[in-house]
């Protein structure tokens, strides 16, 4: 019984873990993209203004 609940246990654990993972690196992305996307806004922008 002690070991079906550690299995349980371990198997919630990893689960849990690379839902937390995924999120960051998901969140991570994001800002990567919404950086880029800027500077690539400001650039035009200067662009339009000369």
């Amino acid at each position: 019984m002690g070991s079906a609940a550690g299995v349980a246990a371990g198997v919630v654990a990893g689960v849990t873990m690379k839902y937390t993972y995924d999120k960051y690196i998901q969140e991570q992305l994001h800002k990567q993209l919404k950086s880029i996307f800027d500077e690539v806004s400001r650039r035009h922008q200067k662009c339009l203004i000369i």
